[in-house]
């Protein structure tokens, strides 16, 4: 923490000579921003000796403590006899800062130290039992067996998991699930079994094992009231299915259920979300077909399907008619670049098991490199191993790169040098980026926070990277103007998803087969739309046509908050848990968009920021029943992540000079600090969406890069005030305000 000199002048406040980050020294008393300075209370009165505190936060705030229990003294005609005062806010102030810095000070050597050796940034994506059983079992059934090593970690690890009424759920925290659990028993199974059951020699596996397998068993028999979702069924049964017969024990027998057209049924179609689906469904129904058999010429399949097969063909495949060989040349065509499909394990699995079943071998190119990304997916310790659900690394070099530039870093050309080729490789031909540098589904999503990085860095680029930039920036620009809904919001794939869906919280259902605008993406997108409009590289017609598109997502704005079904003042998210996360996004959007923060928008989030601040930590936190029941809004345990978006939605919505709105911001700054650890913060709970309501992932890399940014961007707002923050966050090209 910074150490403060002693002032030699006692009769003036010096002003405070700030070194980090690029912050100006304010040594002239009548210079505009050392009034600022002086406004927001980075000044101390140091004439007085006795009036020093500890630099140290934490005895600060012992001190205070103890003030606050002193008894007030009674007034006497003489004057006290010690000159000691009460501490100044203005101190608690410098040192919140000071703290700050000494955090992104060690962030930058941090962030750039987790690159990879090519310039791009892999964050973690944890997920649950789901996917590490999914996997197991796709690599026995593939024959792609691991050491025996790997086989006993994948085994503790999915021990771990299982919970006390021997059930495992979809997610770390989550409600136990009975599909779920069978694939967690599967898995210990197959894990058991591969190597020729070397394992099994293992009395200490095997009997933690056995304890296992007998509890699991014990959970899916007797218990009655745990909702299940079909897809997650289908999972298990498709790995019971193929991967039995393969196993010399004998297994528990449980009933096979294959009713994909209830799903279809239910829902009334799946609209234009063919994108990911055209990935997935053509395994699901090779994987539903009988060995050796063609599906439309069995009348048991036929019995146990309504409208049999040719009612799917007939609606969503009539184009491509993705039947028979067609469906595998679809599979093979559809895979990515690292071996995926979707960049995920369950489409990965799903579509290596179909493969697999269809008679090709493991050492096929298309299914070797499926193994190759199944494996890579586990990131194994010499005592762990942990299963990332999913690859984003164009996602995360974005991120990463922009948080370093935003913290007040400079752009080095080497950072530049290694991000630029990702930039100009990922794009694909809808002039759009993937989740991943080598992912062929594109999205709206990964455009635009990709696009606000590129955006960003464009100043800094030689002339040679600024031609090129020019032009992706602004094909980029028309595609997601293109894919603009007609409500005025952004879905995350298509362009046209089904209307009048993206007002509320989607079901789990909803949320993974339809795609639809929701508020946290549509906000992103106007972020990067807005990054790319002030970069310079765009030409006048295309920047009035961001203005026009981003006046239109107000309107999907206004809407979504005044819908019934979540809370008041508060937007929905889809791709991060509960509406603090998706009120975040939403303010951000609104303000470096021009609403005022007199407007009611702004208001009302800003109110629903402070409502469910809670009292005791001052930090904001909700679980996953907040997008199950507006009731839960805001309830559950503090998390750094969710505190960090609500600073993010106060200083968004909020005016210079209001107390109430400056008292929470500090309250929530100061619970960052004091849950860090060295610069890193734990959040135990999975606040990552793969299914609203249903499955969640944690992603700590990239809840640091948010934290870093509210800590940032509360540096700019008490140097520069609010509005100024924010353009500075949006703008940091010609039209930076900072």
């Amino acid at each position: 923490m910074q150490q403060l000199k002693d002032s030699q002048d006692t009769n003036r406040n010096p002003a405070l000579n700030h070194q980090t980050y690029g912050e100006p020294a304010l040594t002239d008393l009548s210079a505009p921003a050392t009034k600022k300075f002086l406004r927001t209370g980075s000044v101390f009165d140091l004439s007085d000796r006795s009036n020093r505190l500890s630099s140290s936060w934490y005895e600060l705030r012992r001190h205070i403590a103890s003030l606050r229990h002193q008894q007030p003294q009674q007034m006497t005609c003489s004057p006290p006899t010690t000159d000691r005062k009460t501490p100044s806010p203005l101190t608690k102030e410098s040192d919140l800062l000071s703290s700050i810095d000494n955090i992104l000070k060690r962030a930058k050597t941090k962030l750039l130290n987790r690159a990879n050796e090519n310039g791009s940034w892999n964050a973690s994506y944890l997920g649950g039992a789901t996917h590490t059983s999914l996997r197991t079992i796709s690599l026995f059934y593939l024959e792609a067996e691991e050491s025996t090593q790997q086989n006993t970690l994948i085994i503790r690890n999915i021990l771990s998991m299982q919970k006390e009424c021997g059930g495992y759920g979809i997610y770390p925290a989550g409600p136990s699930s009975k599909a779920v659990s069978r694939m967690a028993y599967l898995a210990l199974i197959c894990s058991m079994n591969s190597n020729d059951g070397k394992l099994l020699e293992d009395s200490n596996v095997r009997k933690d094992v056995e304890k296992s397998l007998a509890r699991t068993r014990h959970f899916v028999d007797t218990a009655n009231d745990t909702k299940e979702w079909l897809l997650y069924t289908l999972l298990a049964d498709f790995c019971w299915k193929l991967t039995a017969p393969n196993i010399p024990n004998t297994l528990p027998h449980f009933p096979f259920i294959s009713n994909i057209i209830y799903l279809f049924q239910k829902q009334g179609g799946l609209g234009r979300f063919q994108s990911v689906l055209h990935q997935i469904l053509p395994a699901i129904l090779i994987l539903l077909q009988p060995q050796k058999k063609k599906a439309s010429k069995n009348p048991k399949l036929k019995e146990r399907f309504p409208f049999t097969l040719t009612w799917i063909k007939n609606q969503y495949f009539r184009a491509e008619g993705l039947f028979s060989e067609k469906m595998e040349q679809q599979i093979i065509a559809s895979q990515d670049g690292d071996g995926a499909w979707v960049e995920t394990i369950v489409a990965t699995s799903l579509n290596a098991m179909a493969l697999k079943k269809r008679g090709f071998s493991k050492h096929n190119r298309t299914l070797a490199n499926a193994i190759k990304y199944l494996q890579d997916s586990a990131v194994y310790t010499a005592n762990d191993v942990h299963i990332n659900w999913a690859t984003g690394d164009m996602w995360d070099t974005a991120i990463h790169a922009d948080i370093l530039h935003f913290i007040g870093n400079t752009p080095s050309k080497d950072i530049i040098d290694n991000i630029f080729p990702h930039f100009m490789m990922g794009i694909r031909e809808d002039d759009r980026w993937s989740f991943s540098i080598l992912g062929r589904i594109t999205d709206n999503d990964s455009s635009s926070m990709t696009l606000a990085t590129f955006a960003h860095l464009y100043p800094f680029m030689d002339d040679f990277q600024q031609t090129n930039a020019k032009t992706i920036i602004t094909r980029v620009c028309h595609a997601l103007l293109a894919h603009q809904q007609n409500d005025g919001g952004w879905a995350t794939f298509d362009e046209q998803g089904i209307q009048r869906m993206g007002y509320k919280m989607p079901t789990p259902e909803k949320g993974a087969f339809f795609d639809f605008s929701s508020p946290d993406v549509t906000g992103r997108v106007t972020f990067g739309l807005l990054a790319a409009k002030s970069s310079g590289a765009l030409p006048h017609d295309l920047e009035e046509n961001i203005l026009r598109a981003v006046k239109k997502s107000q309107g999907y704005f206004a809407a979504v908050q005044c819908k019934q079904g979540h809370a008041e003042g508060s937007y929905w998210s889809r791709w991060l848990l509960g509406p603090i996360a998706g009120t975040s996004f939403t303010t951000v959007a609104l303000r470096c968009s021009g609403i005022a923060t007199e407007s009611p928008l702004l208001k009302r989030a800003r109110a629903f920021a402070l409502r469910t601040q809670h009292a005791i930590s001052g930090g904001w936190g909700e679980s996953r029943q907040a997008d199950c029941h507006t009731e839960d809004a805001g309830q559950g345990p503090t998390t750094p992540l969710q505190t960090a978006l609500a600073i993010i939605t106060l200083i968004a919505s909020s005016n210079d000079n209001d107390s109430m709105t400056d008292n929470a911001i500090e309250r929530g700054i100061t619970f960052l600090l004091e849950t860090q650890n060295n610069g890193h913060w734990e959040d135990k709970w999975p606040l990552g969406t793969i299914l609203t309501g249903l499955d969640y992932f944690i992603t700590p890399e990239n809840s640091e890069v948010a934290i870093l940014a509210s800590l940032t961007l509360y540096r700019y707002y008490k140097f520069y005030g609010a509005q100024a923050a924010i353009s500075h966050w949006v703008e940091r090209g010609r039209n930076a305000k900072i």
